[in-house]
């Protein structure tokens, strides 16, 4: 080892310019026969003593400098004033971190500046510059992560706990409908727990996206109806068919289309199948002139819609029109050859969500 030290010793020694090496305390640990000869004093004279003795300006800002070498991957620019025996001489640095066993240590090379071009020092001027604002970049870049992941992580939590707090209400309702039996006080209170299971899925879906600003469509409205189903306790003579394409929603507008469709596969199990008819309820969507279209369907005994647009004790029509005026879209139902319940978006809210074909 000391003959492998006294070889890189005279390898430095052969170095035109001054070159130093310096612990994390900007103590020198090495220097070749340039540097003391730049110093005024011998190589061997240097060591063990701060670089900043020999440094002119700001010793705060010479720390910061190396401290921005020891953690880059790669050699650092910047400009120096030396204190030789000739007086305060400005030099050309470049400082880059060695591997050692035990702390990060430095290697900085000081190269004299002698006359030169302005255009050259214009250059070597804006190198430095550059230099320095992409290292102030990276480190705003990496802040903004960190700022990106917390702000996933708080989101998560605030879906993680709504999705609980609807869950405990949907459990309370649960025992509410056990105390009663068939009736106007089980069927309200059935057609609650199934709204507010709606919004359930809704941050369920979003707690287990990796997108927590969108939610997919085609993945929502076929659990969510198939969840109503079941709360109805129909799963055995009502079957669901859904055809959708992937379309993206913001939570703002998932959870009053949510509410809509839950609305009208409630409407349709009430009344489309009596009797415990069997049937089907169909969900599709499709595009029209780039403007998505929504269509719940069921194949049961149909209904007048203006006697039950008239009928004060029902409320589900108006429910599902007032969500639609939240959604920005068109409500057409129709109720000859069992209920069609269509959605036609406007082109807004087909550009606002950016649906995708």
């Amino acid at each position: 080892m000391a003959v492998a030290g006294s070889v890189f010793q005279r390898v430095l020694d052969v170095l035109p310019d001054a070159v130093v090496l310096l612990d994390q305390r900007a103590t020198i640990t090495l220097a070749n026969d340039r540097a003391g000869r730049l110093l005024g004093r011998r190589a061997c004279d240097l060591l063990g003593r701060s670089a900043l003795e020999f440094m002119d300006g700001d010793p705060k800002a010479v720390v910061r400098f190396l401290r921005r070498a020891s953690a880059s991957g790669s050699p650092l620019p910047g400009k120096l004033t030396v204190l030789t025996r000739d007086g305060p001489l400005e030099v050309s640095a470049y400082a880059a971190a060695v591997p050692s066993e035990g702390d990060r240590l430095v290697a900085l090379r000081c190269v004299e500046r002698r006359p030169v071009s302005r255009v050259f020092r214009a250059l070597e001027d804006r190198l430095i510059k550059l230099r320095s604002e992409l290292h102030r970049e990276r480190c705003l870049q990496s802040e903004l992560q960190g700022a990106l992941q917390e702000r996933d992580t708080l989101l998560n939590e605030v879906h993680h706990r709504v999705r609980n707090n609807l869950q405990v209400i949907t459990s309370f309702l649960n025992l509410q409908m056990s105390k009663h039996g068939a009736g106007a006080v089980r069927d309200a209170l059935r057609e609650a727990q199934a709204r507010i299971q709606a919004l359930a899925l809704v941050h369920n879906q979003l707690y287990s996206e990796s997108n927590l600003d969108q939610i997919d469509v085609a993945r929502l409205l076929p659990n969510l109806s198939q969840n109503v189903i079941k709360i109805y306790g129909a799963t055995d003579r009502v079957r669901l068919s859904s055809s959708l394409f992937s379309w993206p929603l913001t939570v703002a507008r998932a959870s009053p289309l949510a509410l809509l469709v839950t609305e009208a596969v409630t409407n349709a199990l009430k009344h489309g199948f009596p009797g415990g008819r069997a049937g089907t309820i169909t969900l599709e969507a499709w595009q029209a002139d780039a403007r998505p279209v929504l269509r719940i369907a069921d194949d049961g005994v149909g209904m007048r819609v203006d006697e039950r647009l008239r009928d004060r004790s029902s409320i589900g029509l108006e429910v599902m029109q007032a969500l639609a005026a939240q959604l920005d879209a068109r409500l057409d139902i129709r109720g000859d050859g069992g209920v069609e319940v269509r959605l036609n978006f406007n082109q807004a809210v087909a550009n606002e969500e950016a649906v995708a074909g």
